[in-house]
Formats: C-alpha cells, structure tokens, sequence
C-alpha cells in the first residue's frame, strides 16, 4: 500500500488534498481545505493504555478550541483510515 501519494477525501460537501508525510518514524497528513482555510495537519497519537486517536499538530493549547479541533481530527482521521481501508480490499 501506497502511504505516500496525495489523495482526496469528501469533508463537509467539499473535496479537501490530503498529502501524507512522514517525520522521523510518524506518519503525519496535511489537510490542504479548498477554501482560504489554513491547512492542518493530523497524526495519530497513543494514550496510556494503548487507546489510539487522531490529533492536530501541535495540539491545540486552547481549552476553547481543543475539544473542536480534536473533534474534527477524529471524523477527518476517520476518512484517512477509510481511504486506505479502501485500498486493501
């Protein structure tokens, strides 16, 4: 499987670019929106316990805003896997 070519994913009625990278041994994918949005970028992240889930890097700092931005890296991390879920079959 190929986890280093740009693909697009359908986000909220829109098609948004995502480019995957990898920085040291982390997979990371920068969401490129079509609207003058500024792109982020997602990772997943173990907790303790094993319990993995997508993030935004860096991590959103502002209490008002981390529950949205995990929120959001959740359903579009959640497209990411199912692209590649895709791929396998």
């Amino acid at each position: 499987m190929d986890m280093k070519t740009p693909f697009e994913i359908e986000y909220k009625g829109a098609t948004v670019q995502v480019i995957p990278r990898r920085i040291g041994m982390d997979h990371v994918y920068i969401i490129d929106f079509p609207s003058r949005r500024p792109p982020i970028m997602l990772t997943k992240a173990t907790k303790q316990g094993g319990h993995s889930f997508w993030t935004t890097v860096p991590e959103e700092k502002q209490k008002s805003l981390q529950q949205k931005a995990l929120a959001e890296a959740a359903l579009l991390g959640s497209l990411i896997t199912a692209h590649y879920q895709t791929l396998v079959k």
